[in-house]
């Protein structure tokens, strides 16, 4: 197959993988839809998340980069602009809550409660989300690296139901600046083995590699990480990837 038509084709795949994992509604295997973009320099975070079971409905959007408290239990900043939304219902009653950031970055809260006070089920509920909607990522697995270590980070992949958010979760361990090539490795070898979904392990593999294309050891273990993937067509592109990425060629 001439290299034009495989650029044509690892062009396509990247572009339908990164709009389902980036910009429509995926149902992961816990039956939530979930719509998630990562932090970036030039995208903020933008979470929305919708969780609905016969027991209740959960309901999570986000704007911004948002920063928890240390025991996950309540919001501690948002990035200026930036907003947090949450809908929670079940079969006693209806709770939302809202927090919004001015230009400045000041906060305000509006819940069912006065002066901005917190409510307990936020309270409760807030830790869950953190795992199933990859809220506060950045700023959780920074600090849970610095005091708990790589293992406890890593922990976060494995105990995430979301296959969105355990790539979000691999994604902002792998951007940490105190990572070894092995820790690193370790890292992807776990979020091969939790990321069920064939195209979010497919996206998170091909953006690793992008990012991290000068690491040998672990270009390495990316190729190996591409036998985890379910979907054969999703194989064979990743590997014509690989192929390409390390080739010199022209395009006509």
């Amino acid at each position: 197959m001439n290299k034009v038509l495989l650029l044509m084709l690892l062009t396509s795949w990247v572009s339908f993988s990164q709009n389902e994992s980036n910009a429509g509604m995926m149902v992961e295997d816990d039956g939530s839809v979930f719509v998630g973009y990562r932090s970036s320099d030039n995208q903020p975070n933008n979470i929305h998340s919708y969780q609905n079971s016969i027991f209740r409905t959960t309901e999570v959007t986000a704007l911004g980069e948002v920063t928890l408290t240390e025991d996950d239990r309540n919001v501690l900043s948002i990035s200026p602009k930036g907003y947090l939304k949450v809908y929670y219902r079940n079969w006693v009653a209806f709770h939302k809550i809202e927090f919004q950031s001015d230009a400045d970055g000041k906060m305000t809260v509006t819940s069912e409660l006065e002066d901005g006070k917190i409510p307990e089920w936020f309270t409760d509920l807030l830790p869950e989300l953190t795992r199933t909607t990859a809220l506060g990522a950045k700023s959780r697995i920074k600090r849970i690296i610095e005091k708990q270590g790589l293992d406890a980070a890593i922990q976060e992949i494995v105990r995430s139901e979301n296959n969105a958010a355990k790539e979000i979760f691999a994604m902002e361990i792998l951007e940490s600046s105190k990572l070894t090539s092995r820790d690193m490795v370790k890292t992807l070898k776990t979020a091969a083995e939790e990321i069920s979904s064939s195209s979010r392990l497919g996206h998170f593999i091909g953006a690793v590699s992008e990012k991290f294309k000068e690491d040998d050891l672990l270009t390495v273990h990316i190729i190996k990480s591409v036998n985890e993937i379910g979907s054969s067509s999703a194989q064979e592109v990743t590997i014509m990837f690989f192929d390409m990425r390390d080739s010199n060629f022209d395009v006509i």
